[in-house]
């Protein structure tokens, strides 16, 4: 008598980075295998950027978290140059 085998899905890859933004009283969260991805993840535009802010990065057990004015938190969301260059700069501190 053969034994049923039960088909074992593997399990879903866990992302390496997390990004997440806290603005007034309000959280956003993303998710990326980068901390760029992780950024890009976030659903806020550069219009919706209405208070000051604190961006949250965890990567690989390791975290970084700033707060950031309401005009440079508008320039981090209105450009996706300058997200990139700043999470390659968190990137590399998280290293």
């Amino acid at each position: 008598m053969a034994k049923a085998v039960k088909n074992v899905q593997p399990a879903p890859s866990i992302p390496k980075a997390v990004a997440v933004l806290e603005m007034a009283n309000q959280t956003y969260k993303g998710e990326g295998k980068t901390v760029a991805e992780a950024l890009m993840a976030i659903p806020m535009e550069y219009t919706q950027v209405k208070y000051k802010g604190t961006i949250r990065v965890e990567q690989d057990g390791k975290s970084f978290e700033r707060l950031f004015p309401l005009m440079p938190l508008r320039r981090i969301f209105a450009s996706k140059v300058y997200k990139e260059h700043w999470a390659n700069a968190v990137q590399k501190f998280l290293k």
